[in-house]
């Protein structure tokens, strides 16, 4: 388990290949072969962590931008980022 805070940075790795399917988007880690299934906000999450970009960042962008508050999007973006760091998907550097 990661021990993350908003203050790291994350950046998505290189050898990650992303598809649109009819009703979700794949993720698709070439180097272990694991397949995460996306909804169009998981999406959208993950396109902005294609540059190195602090949690801090996306948790301010998504909560202005669907007008939620700081703690709930903070929470779930966390889990989301998590995730994504042990399964593969991401690398981590501390601030």
């Amino acid at each position: 388990m990661y021990n993350i805070s908003l203050h790291h940075k994350v950046q998505s790795k290189p050898h990650i290949i992303s598809r649109k399917e009819k009703n979700c988007y794949l993720l698709v880690n070439r180097e272990n072969g694991i397949v995460l299934v996306l909804n169009d906000l998981g999406m959208e999450i993950w396109n902005c962590l294609s540059d190195k970009v602090t949690i801090e960042d996306v948790v301010k962008k998504f909560a202005e931008k669907y007008n939620a508050e700081l703690e709930v999007v903070s929470e779930e973006i966390l889990n989301f980022i998590k995730k994504l760091l042990e399964n593969g998907f991401l690398n981590c550097y501390s601030q």
